[in-house]
């Protein structure tokens, strides 16, 4: 789980790109985000999009329960 509430994103699109290329060639994981805000949730969701495919998942969300449901923990909120 990353949890970026108390902080900013700053990736542009190109970042973004090349984070999910990377991504795509990872061993097999789920990686939840959890954002605050709009803008950032736009990004994260950009790079869950441009990730699919690859082996490692991306979930973004906007609480940690939420994050810790799609991981299959639902106690770890």
């Amino acid at each position: 789980m990353v949890d970026l509430r108390a902080t900013s994103v700053a990736l542009t699109t190109s970042d973004v790109v090349m984070l999910a290329s990377v991504a795509k060639r990872q061993p097999p994981s789920q990686r939840a985000i959890v954002t605050a805000n709009d803008a950032d949730c736009g990004v994260m969701c950009m790079l869950e999009l441009k990730a699919g495919g690859g082996l490692r998942g991306y979930g973004v969300f906007r609480t940690i329960d939420e994050a810790c449901v799609w991981l299959g923990n639902a106690a770890c909120a």
